[in-house]
């Protein structure tokens, strides 16, 4: 091989290793790695963001975007949404929410699949994602467990 065609193909992986990287928030290795997902993004405060809106202590997740519709809230982790239901519903909220708030001091990390597997977010404190299709990989109606760090 060429040694330009050599550097190039050297010089994607590097890329690519360092956006897979910085896409990991700092402290992430244990909840994550250990649990065989990888981290998409990370929630940041947008505006409009109401925080006095919400009793503190509690991750928010909302069925609808901008944090409205039916809401539920965790102070834990959850493997499965699958068994949970939206309050005042008979509809699951496994692969239901649209928007998600922390309200807690603690990171909060969402995943796509049961097990705190698949796709993950990350949710430091006092952030949330207005709309999680912001997050394409990630997008709507796929949040299936959520972990408390």
């Amino acid at each position: 091989m060429p040694l330009k065609r050599r550097f190039a193909a050297c010089a994607a992986t590097v890329a690519a290793a360092s956006v897979a990287f910085a896409a990991l928030p700092a402290g992430a290795d244990s909840p994550v790695a250990g649990r065989g997902a990888v981290v998409l993004g990370e929630a940041r405060t947008a505006s409009g963001d109401d925080v006095a809106a919400a009793a503190s202590g509690l991750f928010w997740l909302y069925n609808k975007v901008g944090y409205t519709g039916s809401a539920t809230t965790y102070n834990g982790d959850d493997a499965d949404f699958s068994d949970n239901r939206w309050p005042g519903t008979t509809t699951s909220m496994n692969n239901g929410a649209d928007s998600a708030r922390n309200y807690s001091d603690r990171d909060v990390y969402l995943f796509t699949k049961p097990g705190y597997a698949g796709a993950g977010l990350r949710f430091p404190p006092e952030k949330g994602i207005r709309d999680l299709d912001d997050f394409p990989d990630f997008g709507r109606n796929t949040a299936s467990s959520v972990s408390f760090e």
